[in-house]
């Protein structure tokens, strides 16, 4: 049997099944779950050392030298520190 013709003779039922899916569609979509702003961790660490005595230079080569910082903290992308005299 030919489909278009059978949608032709009996419109009323092309017209329903067009109707059912138009709105089954529009249900599904208002249905359909989004998330505007998804949710996300940001992972930071702080590390504070004191160090009595010693001079800046001498904590950036023990504590904050960024090839032994992988080491510690293997996740992270990006290191940095910054260090103040006391």
């Amino acid at each position: 049997m030919n489909l278009a013709g059978y949608a032709i003779r009996h419109n009323a039922v092309t017209l329903l099944a067009v109707v059912l899916l138009t709105l089954g569609g529009g249900v599904a979509y208002l249905r359909l779950g989004c998330l505007e702003d998804p949710e996300f961790t940001i992972k930071e660490a702080v590390i504070y050392t004191q160090y009595p005595g010693a001079t800046a230079s001498e904590v950036e080569l023990e504590v904050t030298d960024p090839e032994n910082l992988p080491r510690y903290i293997a996740e992270a992308h990006e290191y940095m520190s910054r260090l103040l005299a006391a």
